[in-house]
């Protein structure tokens, strides 16, 4: 199953002293796909559930940190990279 396959890749990554970024629901204020929730989109899920997102200059970010941050600092780490809310 994909869930599988994206942990294997990651595991594989961090095996090699990598760093992973774990990227939630890109988003942006343009029109398209990626601004539905921000237009009021709902779609159907539990109610204790939750759906993270984060915008695209958000993303950007957090790489540049991560990719300018010491090697022992963020080898062999993951990172979860969502708007916090």
């Amino acid at each position: 199953n994909f869930s599988r396959t994206i942990v294997g890749a990651e595991d594989e990554v961090l095996a090699k002293g990598g760093t992973v970024m774990r990227i939630a629901g890109m988003y942006n204020l343009r029109e398209g796909r990626n601004s539905f929730f921000l237009r009021g989109g709902d779609i159907k899920r539990r109610a204790d559930s939750f759906i993270g997102l984060v915008g695209y200059a958000d993303v950007v970010q957090a790489a540049l940190k991560i990719t300018e941050a010491p090697a022992d600092k963020v080898s062999g780490e993951v990172f979860i990279v969502c708007d916090g809310q």
